[in-house]
């Protein structure tokens, strides 16, 4: 199921913030050159832990360089509930500390926006 070199489908395919070689995803379940063990596991997304949560959850992210980040928190029906301010993160693991204040139990979307990117998590806010 790997794909050929020279085929059409290599470096077709569309950003949606997994690992990739080249200037773009390859089309089809795998990419063209060698993955590692550890390109695998390489979180590149954004998420919470713990989660759901009650008190206090920590937002983890990876970055490719160093960069200015802005965190902001969505209800599920797009209304901006808070953002934490923009900030400029070290390359690689970033973590933060998210105290829940007066945010109400229920689904959120934790939304990291930064120069050339954009990642989304669900959170979910509980009594």
């Amino acid at each position: 199921m790997k794909l050929v070199p020279g085929s059409d489908l290599i470096d077709s395919g569309v950003d949606v913030g997994l690992l990739f070689n080249g200037p773009a995803p390859d089309i089809g379940p795998f990419e063209s050159s060698t993955l590692s063990v550890n390109d695998i596991n390489k979180f590149e997304g954004v998420s919470n832990y713990p989660n759901p949560f009650s008190s206090e959850t920590n937002i983890v992210f990876n970055l490719n360089q160093a960069s200015k980040i802005k965190l902001s928190v969505y209800s599920m029906m797009g209304v901006k509930v808070f953002s934490i301010p923009e900030k400029t993160y070290s390359q690689g693991r970033n973590a933060i500390s998210l105290s829940r204040n007066k945010l109400a139990s229920g689904n959120y979307l934790l939304v990291l926006n930064g120069r050339d990117t954009q990642r989304t998590s669900k959170i979910i806010s509980i009594d």
